[in-house]
């Protein structure tokens, strides 16, 4: 492990995701067409698009949670309620389930599965083919469209995953036909000690014309070491996975991420819907639903913030 350093009474440690290349469409097993470019790019209203010089973030967005069969939403701008949207439908259902979600910019849903890539509607969890991964493909239990990936192109999304075996920061660069060139290595959380691995999420937003911030749940190889009870927050180094830990959130298994207003919104596999201090990681219990396990979360890259 790397030395620990205290200051301003946070314990802060530096540790040691370029989207599709060429065609980006990809064809779907019952022969439809998935355009990549448009779901990203399709901003839904959420951009600046009004000529304003001074940063305007959307005044709502609301974050995408699921289960292993359902998708529910929360509207935090008119309620701290989990909402219903229903159970998956189509093609996903006879898979893995989904790890997690990806919401891009334009307020797309990507699922993740062992077997592939879905697209998720919104209004209905009903789910299309997008990818099917390669026999002896990697599995990824953490997924999130993030900005600031690529230091030539740092508005746009691209597709990252984290590993839990070593904490891997992983660039999904669909569609292909070679494992090395879909699942791209960009970093570790913590090189090269790789003492800190993925606990299951990542969330990513933009804040300022120029400015994101990724935040991610880490977790130590077992929740039995002194210090290492429960995840810790961490800002994450888009370009390579680099984490910096804020604090101990005082929950394990935080599979599920979102952000809006001037929090990190967290959901637990054994059911906690919580939300996150991002100053000192601390996370404070919202409800609890003891018969649900939440595996992933989400919401557009570009939520309302508050600054």
């Amino acid at each position: 492990m790397k030395l620990i350093r205290l200051s301003m009474a946070l314990i802060l440690l530096p540790l040691a995701a370029c989207g599709p290349a060429g065609d980006t469409n990809s064809n779907n097993s019952d022969g439809h067409v998935f355009d990549h470019d448009a779901v990203v790019n399709n901003n839904n209203g959420n951009t600046n698009s009004n000529g304003n010089t001074e940063w305007q973030p959307p005044t709502n967005s609301r974050i995408y949670v699921n289960t292993v069969d359902e998708l529910f939403y929360i509207d935090p701008g008119v309620s701290d309620e989990l909402v219903l949207i229903g159970a998956f439908s189509g093609p996903c259902t006879s898979d893995s389930g989904f790890y997690d979600i990806a919401v891009s910019e334009g307020g797309a849903i990507l699922g993740i599965s062992a077997e592939g890539l879905y697209q998720v509607d919104a209004d209905t969890a009903a789910c299309t083919p997008v990818f099917q991964f390669l026999t002896g493909s990697p599995h990824f239990f953490s997924l999130s469209y993030v900005k600031g990936v690529d230091p030539a192109e740092p508005s746009v999304d691209k597709l990252i995953a984290a590993s839990a075996e070593e904490g891997e920061w992983v660039l999904i660069n669909y569609p292909g036909d070679i494992i090395s060139e879909i699942f791209v290595h960009l970093g570790h959380y913590d090189f090269p000690d790789l003492g800190w691995l993925s606990s299951g999420d990542i969330i990513s937003i933009q804040v300022d014309w120029t400015e994101y911030l990724t935040y991610a749940t880490l977790k130590c190889p077992n929740y039995t070491d002194l210090g290492c009870e429960s995840d810790w927050l961490a800002e994450i180094d888009p370009e390579n996975g680099d984490a910096r830990l804020i604090g101990p959130t005082g929950y394990q298994q935080i599979f599920g991420l979102g952000y809006w207003g001037d929090r990190v919104y967290g959901f637990t596999n054994d059911g906690d819907y919580i939300t996150i201090d991002v100053n000192t990681g601390a996370g404070s219990l919202v409800q609890n639903f003891p018969t649900r396990s939440f595996w992933g979360a989400g919401n557009t890259t570009i939520p309302h913030i508050v600054k």
